[in-house]
């Protein structure tokens, strides 16, 4: 059922990226025929990114806990990269403008069944407690709080500083609970441990989903409400 989870809650995730995509992208071009060809670019990203986490889970080399770290190089290397080009290319895009401000906010509510199945992977002993809610991850509240800094301060169009700084705090909770992760594969040491403290499925799929897909997506998503944020109006 855990397995399941991950699966599900991915497709679900992907599926409404593309339906925010879709709707910004008919929003910007008044026609779906001009939308389509831009959304099919965006399929094809996303797929072939589900496709890799795929091809590069059945590999030993993602298993391989020495050093270099394979699983930054492999999964965190190319998404940074991703994000880079993005940032560059696409952070005075008009297309932005299109989705509503509120989105990517909102977006950020599925963190509360990402850390309750964090939590069960704990239970089921693949990830250490220090990396659930019960240890040292408290990602959750950004997935509680998202509705209503969605409402009161986007819709309310007052507090556009805090906006920011709260994408910004969603960024840092994620990237704290992924050190806890890669530390306690990579330098155990930290934690008090001499082995490693993560069962080794968590880079099989679907568990990989986690590191590969649904933690990456609220970065991205963070960056996504960031750049909306440089206009002077939310909505």
């Amino acid at each position: 059922m855990l397995a399941i989870s991950y699966i599900l809650l991915s497709v679900i995730m992907t599926i409404l990226i593309l339906s925010g995509i879709w709707y910004s992208l008919v929003k910007f071009y008044d026609t779906k025929q001009a939308a389509k060809r831009p959304f099919i670019k965006s399929v094809a990203v996303l797929l072939g990114w589900h496709i890799y986490l795929v091809l590069i889970s059945q590999t030993d080399l993602i298993k391989d806990i020495s050093l270099p770290p394979k699983l930054p190089i492999l999964i965190f290397g190319p998404i940074i990269l991703m994000v880079v080009i993005a940032w560059t290319k696409y952070k005075n895009d008009p297309r932005l403008d299109a989705l509503p401000q509120s989105w990517p906010i909102y977006y950020q509510t599925f963190r509360i069944a990402v850390e309750t199945m964090i939590h069960f992977t704990f239970i089921a002993a693949i990830l250490p407690k220090s990396a659930s809610f019960n240890g040292y991850n408290f990602d959750i509240m950004m997935g509680i709080l998202a509705p209503f800094v969605a409402y009161f301060l986007v819709k309310n169009n007052k507090q556009k500083p805090l906006v920011k700084y709260w994408n910004m705090l969603g960024i840092i909770m994620v990237l704290f609970v992924a050190f806890i992760v890669a530390s306690s594969i990579y330098n155990p040491s930290i934690w008090g441990s001499e082995t490693i403290l993560v069962d080794l499925k968590f880079v099989e799929m679907p568990y990989l989903l986690l590191a590969g897909f649904l933690a990456p997506s609220a970065i991205i998503i963070h960056i996504i409400s960031l750049m909306q944020g440089r206009k002077s109006k939310l909505t």
